[in-house]
């Protein structure tokens, strides 16, 4: 823009079958310094203005051809969304003629015979419309491109946090799963596992609040629930973990609230702790019998120290497990009456086959026609880990065809070091890395946990094992457990392992002394069903020394 009256180089046409009233207005605007298109009838201003495209047209209404409302509807059907200004010249002001000036596309008016101040004022002033009119639409279009780019970006990040949340993600037929978020990026999260020693966990999360920036804990929360679960450490060292790096990551007005469950297919108890979902409900389908399972520990994030406190519950293949977070039950109706726990429990205590479909179609039915208010996930767990199908995640693992090694790696671990760590996951992983043994992981790990506990709970800490019987004495034996190894000042446990290759693969031997007392490995393990299975997977298991001594050999062989 400028300062003067006239915008530089801007061209009017000028469209009158008086050749004295076009000259006249091109002598005047002109000299103001605009440039001149002359039209002498309708038609001619059709074809000029599509030729040189004007910033503004001034149109006679009287011409012969095509009047002018003629003319400014074929303009306007040009234009599209640019914008011209149209000024109708005229003699005459009736009503209905000015109204069909307007409804053709007109801005304005100039009586004849002509006022220079006043018609040089209009032009300028729609000449700045003009120019306004375009910036604006110039930003508009950089923000609509702005806008798709950022929303290219944002399907780009949601699906990279997809795929980190899923990386691992065990899809399996005892798991039920419903994931509804509010927005793009989800704040709730569903993760799941199969560990080494037959086990299946399942963590359940909220974060606080909604989108982008309840999700961004959910990455770091994701790699360490995998990787410590691949390697085998047990729940509540990932959830220790877990909400140590939550509390150096996160704001202080943020938290997560989880729950992380482990079934073993060799155990009738299900282990959980619960920090801060709302309560989670047990149902015994045959007898309609709900456990209710409050959650007892802080959610994650908050402290950064974190003991959590472990439960257990006696289980069979007949019971389900309902987790779910708060945008189930705070979800609100028309009326704002939210669903609550007992639009839950109805479901639960019907006798429905399906408790989770009932409780899913009931939630939309009350909240429909309504905008979803918050991220809301819904699981049902059936505890039948036996008999899980499992969804294939890739090719299993085969043995790799390098040469069997010789080696042996001996460990020694103190108390202050067991009072601190569980060595088993880190044995493990020292294992798969010196000798790719990844097909024997499961068997592997299974030996090394089993007679390393077995050092531990029986032997160092001479705990009874009567009280894993149910599941008041299993959470005793925990109690207990940790008392004494926090109690106790001296002793040690040492791990030896000796590799040799055989013709047909490798043997591997795994010896385990303790300092302990010594205890009746007959009587105390013979209804151990972990070392039973121990047994099975090893070529030889024998106890010595009073129990104060084990050795396990594991052959292995190449598998095409």
């Amino acid at each position: 823009m400028t300062d003067s009256l006239a915008l530089p180089h801007a061209r009017i046409l000028v469209a009158d079958d008086s050749r004295l009233q076009r000259e006249m207005l091109a002598s005047l605007l002109g000299d103001i310094g605009y440039q001149i298109i002359l039209a002498e009838d309708g038609f001619a201003a059709l074809e000029l203005f599509k030729a040189h495209q004007p910033d503004l047209v001034l149109l006679d209404i009287m011409m012969p051809k095509l009047d002018g409302i003629q003319v400014a509807r074929e303009i306007a059907a040009l234009l599209k969304n640019d914008y011209v200004p149209i000024v109708f010249i005229t003699s005459m002001d009736t009503e209905d003629l000015l109204n069909k000036c307007v409804a053709a596309g007109g801005d304005d008016f100039i009586n004849k015979p002509y006022n220079s101040v006043l018609l040089s004022a209009k032009i300028n002033s729609l000449l700045r419309v003009k120019r306004l009119y375009e910036e604006l639409r110039s930003q508009k279009h950089e923000l609509l491109k702005y806008q798709e780019l950022y929303e290219q970006e944002q399907q780009v990040a949601a699906s990279l946090y997809k795929n980190i949340l899923h990386a691992d993600f065990v899809e399996t037929s005892i798991l039920r799963y419903s994931l509804s978020p509010m927005a793009l990026f989800n704040g709730d999260i569903l993760l799941t596992s199969k560990a080494p020693g037959n086990r299946f966990y399942v963590l359940l999360g909220d974060f606080t609040g909604h989108g982008l920036s309840a999700s961004i804990g959910a990455e770091p929360t994701a790699q360490i629930f995998y990787g410590m679960a691949r390697k085998g450490f047990a729940g509540e060292e990932i959830i220790k973990e877990i909400n140590r790096k939550l509390h150096k990551l996160l704001p202080v007005n943020m938290f997560l609230a989880t729950t992380l469950v482990t079934l073993r297919a060799d155990s009738s108890f299900m282990e959980i702790i619960t920090c801060g979902l709302p309560a989670h409900y047990l149902l015994h389908k045959p007898t309609r019998k709900i456990r209710s399972i409050e959650s007892k520990n802080f959610p994650l994030g908050i402290m950064a120290t974190y003991e959590p406190k472990v439960e257990y519950f006696e289980i069979d293949h007949h019971d389900y497990l309902y987790l779910f977070t708060d945008g189930v039950i705070e979800a609100q109706n028309i009326a704002g009456q939210q669903f609550d726990i007992s639009g839950v429990m109805a479901c639960l205590e019907n006798e429905v086959e399906s408790p989770y479909d009932s409780i899913l179609h009931n939630l939309a039915v009350h909240t429909q026609g309504l905008e979803q208010q918050d991220d809301v996930t819904f699981v049902e767990l059936h505890c039948d880990l036996k008999n899980a199908i499992w969804q294939s995640v890739g090719k299993p693992l085969a043995v790799q065809k390098c040469p069997a090694l010789t080696w042996s790696s001996k460990l020694s671990f103190s108390v202050e070091t067991l009072q601190q760590v569980n060595p088993v996951p880190v044995m493990l992983n020292m294992l798969m890395d010196i000798q790719a043994l990844q097909s024997f992981q499961e068997a592997i790990f299974c030996i090394v946990n089993e007679l390393f506990i077995n050092a531990l709970d029986y032997g160092l800490l001479a705990m009874d094992g009567k009280l894993k019987l149910t599941s008041e004495g299993l959470i005793k034996f925990h109690a207990i457990k940790e008392q004494r190894l926090q109690e106790v000042k001296t002793g040690s446990i040492v791990v030896d392992f000796q590799h040799q290759p055989t013709e047909v693969g490798g043997r591997l031997q795994i010896s385990l002394k303790d300092s302990g007392a010594g205890f009746d490995f007959a009587a105390e393990l013979k209804p151990n069903r972990g070392i039973y299975r121990v047994h099975t997977l090893c070529s030889k298991l024998e106890y010595g020394n009073g129990g104060r001594e084990v050795l396990a050999v594991f052959d292995w062989s190449y598998q095409e």
